[in-house]
């Protein structure tokens, strides 16, 4: 406190001066308000937050630019494996050829037995047997067969004639007790007197079985073409031998059949 009478400085909370003795009178001037130096003025800080905002919008708008992207890119790769997929089919519908049949069901079925005893020698299908290959290259192949039936060839004939032209015969098959004899044709008539059954009614026996292999989900034999030990192509196959014997009815062959494999309906 300041004495003003002599200017002196006294103690703040001193009644007289202690220079001159005058009493001290307090003055608001005089007064002042010390400021704590260990707790400077706190200035209160405003957050900006617009720039994490602007960061977030940025975010966001590239994470709808990878959505978009990430649509865009898996539609592209189905309509892409689509289109593939449609041209490896329009690819294989190309390459599968119908054969010419022969009006006469004796001499076709007597195509595929033979070609059964080769793989098909284009040299793309996975040497698949001839009988059931459908490329272009197989259908000439039986179609040659065919060609030599007509010509009242033995199979002997045809196997080796094959053999030398395509190649492709199976490695289990020999020719060395195959009979001479020409392919004969019984006629319609004799067959038809003595009730033989002719591979025209071989649908009517397939269709007397269910596939007996008890493996595959295909129940009718007629429908069916598995591999399977006892399954429709080895049963196919046995009914179209008896067929060919010319000396069996359609319910002998039939019976035959039941008793050989079962699945009789």
């Amino acid at each position: 406190m300041i004495c003003n009478k002599c200017n002196s400085q006294n103690k703040e909370n001193a009644n007289f001066c202690e220079e001159c003795g005058s009493p001290l009178t307090i003055q608001a001037s005089s007064r002042r308000v010390k400021r704590n130096p260990l707790r400077p003025h706190k200035t209160t800080k405003i957050k900006n937050t617009k720039p994490n905002l602007t960061i977030l919008n940025y975010l966001m708008s590239h994470k709808q630019i990878w959505v978009f992207v990430s649509i865009f890119l898996t539609i592209f790769i189905v309509l892409v494996a689509i289109n593939f997929n449609n041209s490896n089919n329009s690819n294989n519908n190309r390459g599968r050829f119908l054969d010419i049949a022969s009006k006469n069901p004796i001499i076709e079925a007597k195509v595929f037995e033979i070609a059964a005893n080769f793989v098909c020698g284009c040299g793309s299908c996975n040497e698949e047997s001839l009988e059931i290959c459908k490329c272009s290259y197989a259908v000439e192949e039986r179609q040659f067969i065919r060609d030599y039936l007509e010509q009242n060839r033995n199979s002997t004939e045809i196997i080796t004639a094959m053999t030398s032209k395509y190649g492709g015969l199976k490695p289990d098959v020999s020719t060395a007790n195959d009979n001479k004899q020409s392919f004969k044709i019984p006629t319609n008539s004799s067959t038809n007197k003595l009730g033989i059954a002719t591979f025209a009614d071989r649908e009517n026996i397939y269709s007397a079985f269910n596939c007996p292999c008890g493996q595959c989900s295909v129940d009718e034999l007629k429908d069916c073409t598995c591999n399977h030990k006892n399954g429709a192509k080895e049963v196919k196959k046995y009914i179209d031998d008896k067929i060919s014997e010319n000396q069996y009815s359609v319910v002998q062959i039939i019976d035959i059949v039941d008793k050989t494999y079962g699945g009789k309906k």
